[in-house]
């Protein structure tokens, strides 16, 4: 007989039972192996994979807290004016508050101030449609102020466009008189009007 009848002859002999028993045995070890290589690394690299996790909640959180600030400075913007040139001014003055020693630190304690902005004053008849606007919201007057929120909110110092010590400012258009405060003081910025040359905003520095 040759050696491949005896072969062939040996493996048709065993038992079915046998090979399904020899099978399930060489899978099982495989799996051991593959368990015993990389079990303990899953193991070794677990806490960082929680890290990372963590520190991506501690990041969403930030920037929620972030986009609220800007929301409610965009607000004050919106209820102040549409014209962007305008918001603009308004958003570094607001600004100067919130990093100011003298005001609260946070942009939704500013412009909620009582009697300093009055488009957020409930006795104001846009009071409801200023203190609703969200992301969601689009347009006129309304973009430009979310714009506007998030580059002055995220710039930096040097960007600034009125010196740090403005604080006040009011609408000529607005008010029936100036207010006590500006009295014999000169503005360090007056915003007109390009067609009719009137007077808009005016933006005073050293205030108290």
């Amino acid at each position: 007989m040759s050696l491949q009848s005896v072969v062939s002859s040996s493996s048709d002999d065993v038992p079915l039972s046998t090979k399904r028993i020899s099978h399930v045995l060489a899978v099982l070890l495989v799996v051991s192996l593959v368990f015993g290589v990389h079990g303990s690394a899953a193991v070794a690299y677990a806490p960082e994979k929680e890290t990372r996790s963590l520190d991506s909640e501690y990041i969403r959180e930030e920037q929620n807290s972030d986009q609220k600030e800007i929301l409610w400075l965009a607000r004050a913007l919106y209820s102040e004016t549409k014209r962007e040139y305008e918001q603009e001014y308004v958003a570094w003055v607001i600004r100067n508050r919130v990093t100011a020693e003298r005001y609260p630190d946070t942009y939704k304690a500013v412009v909620l101030q009582q009697n300093q902005f009055s488009g957020l004053n409930p006795k104001d008849e846009q009071y409801g449609i200023n203190i609703s606007r969200t992301f969601a919201h689009t347009g006129r007057g309304w973009d430009s102020a979310v714009e506007i929120a998030t580059a002055v909110y995220y710039a930096s110092e040097e960007e600034n466009i009125l010196p740090q010590t403005v604080y006040h400012f009011y609408s000529p258009r607005a008010v029936k008189a100036e207010p006590k405060w500006a009295a014999d003081k000169h503005p360090t910025k007056v915003i007109t009007d390009p067609v009719t040359l009137a007077p808009r905003f005016a933006f005073y520095a050293n205030v108290r």
